[in-house]
């Protein structure tokens, strides 16, 4: 698995359009499967270190931003698993971004809509859960293992 640590780099994950300030981390994961996920969370809980996910970076609320801890990020986690378009139904990973799909599915970006539910709308994208669910704290659910 990739580990970044440059200031440099893990500076351009310290914003979203919140433009909430102050975030700092100490590195960045960069997995590329679910085995390097485990990896990495089993690293951060072993060490009782915050573990703050990142994808888009374009919430607005602040929840990408790391208050210490390292980031991960799911960039290089964009492989489409299924489409079948007989359904309208696409399973991607959760760094796959809906422009992605554009080209594969055969359909705009704006007639496609994320989901995980089962109620699929015209056309619907399931990312596959690939954090396991107890990861994520519900006092803070941006920040896995953190103490907060």
């Amino acid at each position: 698995m990739i580990k970044k640590t440059d200031p440099d780099i893990i500076a351009g994950y310290l914003e979203d359009s919140s433009n909430l300030a102050g975030g700092h981390a100490d590195g960045i994961y960069v997995p590329e499967n679910e085995d390097e996920i485990n990896e990495a969370l089993a690293e951060c809980v072993a060490k009782k270190t915050p573990l703050t996910v990142s994808a888009g970076q374009t919430g607005t609320t602040g929840g990408c931003i790391p208050f210490g801890g390292w980031i991960l990020t799911t960039q290089k986690l964009n492989k489409v698993i299924n489409i079948d378009k007989e359904q309208k139904f696409a399973v991607v990973q959760p760094g796959v971004t809906l422009d992605e799909l554009e080209k594969p599915s055969g359909r705009p970006a704006s007639s496609i809509r994320r989901t995980r539910r089962k109620n699929r709308q015209p056309w619907a994208v399931m990312s596959r859960p690939m954090l396991p669910a107890a990861a994520v704290s519900a006092s803070a659910p941006h920040a896995i293992g953190s103490n907060a």
